[in-house]
């Protein structure tokens, strides 16, 4: 996507947003390895992509744009679209439309579509997947539950997804094989990274090196996986220690870099991949107003959006180094968001739409753009 910031003029950045993780209880849990579901809110009236207008199987781009002819895209409002149903599920926004996807994810952490565009989803006590059932509504399961640590980061790496799950001593890497499309992944435990108390956002480069946001250490590891089994972690490494050395959250690889959050910080940076596999030069830039950076999303151009985790907002942002705040939606139009990336179309979600991790209500929402 493209940025343009003359006067008037279309504004277009992609979405994305990350981590907080808060204590994970067992208390209650199922047992590990049975799924369990959780709806959709109000599922016999519950709004589908026809009630929004969206036209089914595009894929989506992530865009937050502006209307062409707002004197101030901050100030700028959309009036009430009678089209909408009067259902509680929907929030009327600057710029969009927030919709409750399905609630019922224990505090939803991080979100991604794999390749054949599967939606999974962590939370506190497992990994979700969320599905529509025969009646067209959507449904999330647990694939994972039961663990006694707190899933937050999730990646895809060829046919394979793993995700960490931190205890606070340590922290662990889980597995589980999409190959032949299997209706539940089996997710297992493969790697414990001893001694780090919070393994959050995790991102792969295209050689399949995992790198993971060790926010209590203020570093960022490495792992490199046996390129003669995807469920076994060859080496740890760390790779980079952060400039401010702070909190390290939300984690993102494009274009042979790695864009991070630091959420105590206020700062994003990114640092450049050398064709050694080391960190090469950094850049970065703060935003005292920040409100807590959670995950990031990042365009090809650098353009970014980042979750407010404790302001309850999304905030767009030029690239690094100079950064510099080009919009947001309204301080609590979300609770606390977690992580944000453009929805992808075998849901029937639209070209504009962004899904959206609410940890704080435990839901997961799709964000509608209606220009």
């Amino acid at each position: 996507m493209k940025i343009l910031t003359s006067p008037g003029r279309l504004l277009a950045c992609a979405l994305a947003v990350g981590a907080l993780v808060s204590a994970c209880s067992s208390i209650g849990q199922p047992a590990v390895g049975q799924p369990t579901p959780a709806v959709s809110p109000d599922e016999s009236d519950a709004g589908s992509s026809d009630d929004l207008g969206l036209s089914p199987g595009r894929v989506g781009s992530g865009a937050l744009a502006f209307p062409p002819g707002a004197a101030s895209p901050l100030d700028a409002a959309i009036a009430a679209d009678a089209s909408l149903p009067a259902d509680p599920n929907y929030l009327l926004l600057p710029f969009g439309v927030a919709e409750t996807l399905v609630d019922g994810v224990t505090a939803a952490e991080d979100a991604m579509f794999s390749t054949d565009e599967r939606l999974f989803v962590t939370g506190n006590d497992g990994i979700y997947e969320l599905q529509r059932d025969p009646s067209g509504n959507l449904r999330a399961t647990n694939l994972h539950p039961g663990e006694k640590c707190v899933f937050t980061g999730i990646v895809e790496v060829g046919s394979t997804l793993y995700a960490t799950c931190a205890d606070y001593t340590n922290s662990y890497l889980f597995a589980a094989s999409l190959a032949g499309a299997p209706a539940t992944p089996a997710f297992r435990k493969i790697y414990t990274m001893d001694g780090t108390v919070l393994a959050n956002e995790i991102a792969a480069d295209p050689d399949g090196r995992i790198y993971v946001a060790a926010s209590a250490q203020g570093k960022i590891v490495r792992l490199q996986l046996s390129p003669a089994d995807p469920f076994t972690v060859s080496r740890q490494e760390d790779w980079l220690s952060t400039p401010s050395g702070i909190f390290p959250n939300g984690l993102k690889y494009i274009d042979s870099s790695i864009y991070w959050t630091d959420s105590l910080g206020g700062s994003v940076s990114r640092a450049f991949i050398l064709l050694d596999g080391t960190a090469g030069p950094i850049t970065s830039f703060t935003d005292p107003g920040d409100g807590f950076f959670d995950d990031l999303y990042v365009n090809s151009n650098g353009t970014m959006v980042v979750a407010s985790y404790f302001l309850g907002t999304l905030r767009a942002y030029g690239p690094p180094p100079l950064g510099g705040l080009v919009a947001q939606t309204p301080p609590g139009a979300f609770t606390n968001p977690a992580d944000v990336l453009p929805a992808l179309g075998r849901f029937g979600f639209g070209t504009g739409d962004l899904i959206v991790t609410d940890k704080g209500a435990n839901r997961v929402v799709l964000f509608h753009l209606p220009f």
